[in-house]
């Protein structure tokens, strides 16, 4: 399944359902630059990631941590970690994601295997992430069992079971190697308050003297540290922030562009409309009319 756009709310969580309550698990396959940003913008949810890069490289970010990532080669992900991931230079890249739920492997609540072999992992602050390479052994097995865990869940005669087990096997190996890394970096708090304070502002008119007051820091110590987090300024961030939610009101809203372009911030239709098509190659209304179109194909296939 191709991600699109991330759904996320004010707190940059992912409100994606991944899976259901029976059985807390998805796979996902992403061609990045099939985004509406043309990259997967920051984020963050509950769940357990593990990615691995099919084509290309890939520029991947958690926290203040960056990695570049080539085919084969994957990253593990834990829960509550802000990340994000975009083409390496001009390759046009493409990479698996699983996702679950902690409980989805946790036995059953206040069990020894959630409270022994889950629950410390996930609070470690020195645990954010694990990169995968072919050549250290125990990684190479999970990037192993990453690829036998698409198969089983793609095979017409899926076996939850057996990826359970495989789900297990996963997160065994990968604890029983943990080792903490003394470079790890965490996100820097200043540039978490402003990506809260646009997530909450965007639909207003907003500048920089409003983000700075905020965050009680000069406005060029804003512009150095978000840039220097984030890897593209403030400006950058708000305007993607917009064009998410806008084209969420696209495909759920029967609201005009102008009642958009307002909703979401923009000083004017003309300019949302521009700055839209500049990002996906599309104006505001071929983009609803295409998925619109999109839609319907798929509803008719089922």
């Amino acid at each position: 399944m191709q991600v699109y756009d991330i759904p996320l709310d004010k707190t940059h969580q992912e409100t994606t359902k991944h899976g259901n309550s029976a059985f807390p698990f998805a796979i996902y396959t992403t061609t990045i630059n099939k985004n509406i940003l043309g990259y997967i913008d920051w984020h963050w949810h509950h769940e357990l990631q593990f990615c691995m890069v099919l084509e290309g490289e890939v520029d991947f970010y958690v926290n203040q941590s960056q990695f570049l990532l080539k085919k084969g080669e994957g990253i593990f992900i834990n829960t509550e970690q802000l990340h994000m991931a975009k083409n390496h230079e001009n390759h046009n890249s493409t990479y698996i994601c699983l996702d679950f739920h902690p409980k989805m492997i946790s036995s059953f609540k206040e069990s020894i295997v959630e409270t022994k072999y889950v629950l410390p992992f996930l609070k470690k602050n020195d645990f954010a992430y694990c990169l995968l390479s072919q050549n250290i052994q125990y990684q190479k097995q999970i990037l192993d069992l990453i690829k036998a865990i698409s198969l089983e869940y793609h095979s017409k005669e899926r076996d939850e079971m057996h990826i359970f087990i495989q789900l297990m096997t996963l997160w065994h190996i990968l604890i029983q190697h943990y080792q903490v890394s003394e470079t790890m970096n965490m996100m820097n708090p200043h540039v978490k308050k402003m990506m809260d304070y646009i997530r909450h502002h965007y639909s207003e008119n907003i500048g920089l003297d409003d983000i700075a007051q905020h965050v009680t820091l000069a406005r060029s110590t804003c512009c150095r540290e978000f840039k220097q987090q984030m890897g593209y300024t403030l400006f950058e961030y708000l305007l993607n922030v917009r064009l998410q939610e806008a084209s969420r009101l696209l495909l759920s809203t029967d609201s005009n562009i102008t009642e958009i372009s307002i909703l979401c911030g923009f000083s004017n239709s003309s300019y949302f409309t521009k700055e839209f098509k500049r990002k996906t190659g599309l104006t505001p209304t071929c983009y609803r009319k295409e998925k619109e179109a999109e839609r319907i194909e798929i509803l008719s296939t089922i």
